[in-house]
């Protein structure tokens, strides 16, 4: 994969961890993908920093927020499969 290959991956791919630590409040990690380490190998040993999201919450916001779309279909499978 070329520089160019993967500056578009990155613009287009959906988006599987996040960690938020800015001035409106303590800081957070959303989890948005369970299998990011396995994507993102380099991020295996990443620790979350403040709390973490819930299950049910990140699949709520998923749920709500256009930014998210991309992440509906595996959301909604993994949920399935916890409902079981």
């Amino acid at each position: 994969m070329d520089s160019s290959e993967a500056e578009r991956l990155i613009k287009t791919g959906r988006c599987l961890y996040s960690h938020v630590n800015d001035r409106c409040g303590p800081p957070y990690t959303v989890v948005l993908d369970d299998d990011y380490a396995v994507y993102c190998p380099w991020m295996a040993d990443s620790k979350p920093v403040g709390k973490t999201w819930n299950k049910e919450l990140t699949d709520a916001a998923v749920e709500l927020l256009d930014s998210q779309k991309d992440n509906r279909e595996q959301r909604r499978k993994k949920r399935g499969k916890r409902e079981k």
